[in-house]
């Protein structure tokens, strides 16, 4: 529930508006903060709630992130690999190129394609949690509700504890995403 006073401040700002305005609003856009959707759908009585797809995005983003620094350690033998190549890891798989460049960490051709490859293939959870966010992030691109609640309901175990919580972050609110693909 929303802290006490920006409830009441929240509250207060919107009530503003009279209830006959109010209950114009038709659609309202938000995070995945409970009380903003408790709010919302107190004083917005005709309005859909959804969650906003920059949040849905951001939450699977950290989720993939958080798994990949997890293998970060010194000691890990693809530690810079990892460190340097961040952001193919967590770019779409549709965008990663074919065309081969030399890589130093490699020391040899390769390309975008092939080195997340490499590097998701290095751990079993990284792998899983890597295909369950490429799942989450092509459903949103291509507005698949049905894979995307597919991805939800059929997890893969092997997917990190932070992809795990995101995922039940999701199912929580399945209702609001539901909105956002059709908003």
């Amino acid at each position: 529930m929303l802290n006490i006073s920006v409830s009441i401040f929240l509250e207060k700002y919107f009530k503003r508006y009279s209830k006959k305005n109010r209950d114009k609003v038709k659609h309202i856009s938000t995070d995945f903060y409970s009380g903003y959707i408790y709010l919302a759908k107190k004083l917005f009585k005709n309005a859909e709630v959804s969650i906003d797809r920059f949040h849905i995005v951001t939450q699977v983003y950290t989720a993939l992130n958080c798994t990949r620094v997890s293998l970060c350690k010194k000691d890990n033998l693809n530690y810079s690999k990892l460190k340097d190549y961040w952001k193919l890891i967590v770019k779409n798989e549709n965008d990663l190129s074919e065309e081969k460049r030399y890589s130093k960490h490699f020391q040899k051709d390769i390309s975008q394609k092939e080195i997340v490859q490499y590097l998701i293939n290095t751990d079993s959870t990284l792998k899983a949690t890597y295909e369950c966010y490429q799942g989450i992030i092509n459903s949103l691109k291509d507005k698949d509700f049905n894979k995307f609640k597919a991805i939800l309901f059929n997890q893969n175990k092997n997917i990190s504890p932070k992809m795990k919580k995101t995922l039940k972050l999701y199912r929580e609110n399945i209702k609001y995403i539901e909105n956002s693909f059709k908003y």
